[in-house]
């Protein structure tokens, strides 16, 4: 039997009509039996903090996110080939203080699996960096900078907008300067003064430019994860290396592939926690 909560939101949406006081009959077909049988998720849910029982400041967190909280982080649940809806409420304050407690896990699959959390593949533009921090020089403190120093530092920007512009085949079509090109052909052969202005716009040009991008082979740090998991760890270039990297608890997890992970965040998230208003059969 469904919760009052639940049928009540039947009968609101005209969705269904009562038949007494404990059931109601459905207006419409359903394509399966759903959470029939299911006690956890046929019972009436109450919106407070699953941790310290507050009833407002509600948010939704990832073992889930009131913060409904999702016991497996999006970053891997997204991956995961169906989906889990493991869901519970927290106040923003105790979601707050769990993140914190997940990024340890997180650092930890991480180091394990070999799985930078900022993900791995990434394009980095090192001409992108140099030319910034001169530019951002220029921008903020050039009347205080003594001229031979201004002179170095719009060289830098000058070689770096043009080796950009070379490793992309042109210059970027967004804030593109109308003189950068004789600003750049100034670089190269020496700068005048009146190449100063001309600079500096492609120095503000410079400053929009990211010093890295997502390249082709680009993989986010929980499709790594799962990836690893789902092939019991044996995925990574490196087999007995990929072993020794892994501590035990990553072993044990890979042998159960991705209920293994779903069931060691679950774990986490109520060892961290005193989670005395969990709803039943959680």
């Amino acid at each position: 039997m469904a919760g009052r909560k639940r049928l009540d939101w039947y009968l609101s949406r005209e969705l269904a009509d009562r038949v007494d006081e404990d059931s109601i009959r459905l207006n419409f077909e359903s394509k399966g039996p759903g959470r029939q049988g299911d006690d956890f998720y046929l019972q009436d849910m109450r919106d407070q903090c699953v941790n310290c029982g507050m009833e407002s400041n509600l948010t939704l967190h990832h073992v889930g996110k009131y913060i409904q909280a999702w016991c497996v982080p999006y970053r891997y649940r997204k991956w995961f080939p169906k989906h889990n809806h493991d869901l519970l409420a927290m106040c923003l304050e105790c979601h707050d203080k769990y993140e914190t407690k997940a990024t340890e896990l997180t650092r930890d699959l991480a180091r394990c699996f070999d799985a930078p959390v900022d993900g791995k593949g990434w394009v980095v533009y090192p001409e992108v960096g140099v030319g910034k921090k001169a530019a951002m020089a220029l921008l903020k403190y050039r009347d205080r900078i003594p001229e031979p120093r201004v002179r170095v530092l719009e060289q830098a920007v000058c070689n770096s907008w043009a080796s950009y512009c070379s490793r992309h085949g042109q210059c970027p079509d967004t804030q593109r300067p109308s003189s950068a090109g004789d600003a750049v052909g100034h670089g190269k052969a020496g700068l005048g003064p009146g190449a100063s202005q001309a600079l500096l716009v492609v120095a503000s040009s410079l400053m929009k430019l990211e010093e890295r991008e997502r390249g082709p082979d680009f993989s986010e740090h929980g499709e790594l994860v799962v990836n690893c998991v789902m092939a019991e760890g044996r995925q990574r270039q490196g087999g007995d290396e990929s072993e020794e990297r892994m501590c035990q608890d990553c072993k044990k997890m890979c042998e159960q592939g991705l209920d293994g992970l779903a069931e060691r965040w679950r774990r986490h998230f109520s060892r961290s926690q005193e989670l005395r208003h969990l709803p039943r059969n959680w």
